[in-house]
């Protein structure tokens, strides 16, 4: 465990975008990684605190032995890529992994600890409730591997985005690597004429999430 990390400045960042926060009496940095929450119902949460564009499953057990005992690890890029293992480590531990907005909205609950990102939650909970649906993995932050009966297993990259553009589509294809399918996850999202073009060329549909639950009882060409 090196005696220094790049992002130890981390801990004091958080503990500033904390303070004007209505619901909690005190908030402090106990060390570099590390912040302390004082909520007004009176219980007490710490926090670890990193900055890293990629968080693999080695990453995150290394904050967690820096920092044990903490609820919630907060991560500041907010385009940060996490490997599934690392999704699924977190889960086994019962560890809250997210950015500073998940952050602020776990601490709104009464047991923080109980926090799933709502736009996952909405996705996870439509997509493992669809009845051609028999089991739903996640490959990463984006991306949900669907084993289907009796058809092939389908996966599928979760965009959020309000334009969805040719450039969102390449980087996103790029950054997350192959899937069968691409949910503009947004309801409001609007897809650009360049972006079809390069969705065609790809061979990947772009789908609406009520599209997506029609698809998914077909089999996949």
């Amino acid at each position: 465990m090196p005696k220094f990390r790049e992002d130890a400045w981390t801990g004091r960042w958080v503990a500033a975008k904390l303070e004007e926060h209505k619901k909690f009496t005190a908030v402090s940095a106990i060390s570099s990684n590390r912040v302390r929450i004082l909520r007004t119902i009176g219980d007490e949460h710490e926090v670890a605190t990193m900055s890293l564009p990629r968080v693999n499953e080695s990453d995150l057990l290394d904050i967690l032995t820096l920092e044990a005992g903490v609820s919630f690890v907060v991560n500041i890029p907010r385009d940060a890529y996490y490997e599934g293992k690392t999704l699924e480590l977190a889960k086994n531990k019962k560890i809250v992994l997210g950015y500073l907005g998940d952050l602020f909205r776990a601490m709104e609950l009464e047991q923080p600890r109980t926090y799933v990102n709502p736009e996952v939650k909405f996705i996870l909970r439509g997509l493992e409730q669809h009845s051609r649906v028999s089991s739903v993995r996640r490959l990463d932050d984006r991306r949900y591997r669907m084993e289907r009966l009796g058809l092939s297993s389908v996966i599928v990259l979760a965009l959020h985005d309000y334009d969805l553009s040719a450039d969102s589509i390449r980087n996103a294809i790029d950054k997350y690597g192959h899937c069968d399918a691409i949910l503009a996850a947004n309801p409001n999202c609007r897809l650009t004429t360049l972006a079809y073009e390069v969705v065609e060329n790809s061979g990947v549909q772009v789908y609406k999430w009520g599209e997506l639950l029609k698809a998914l009882n077909r089999p996949w060409s």
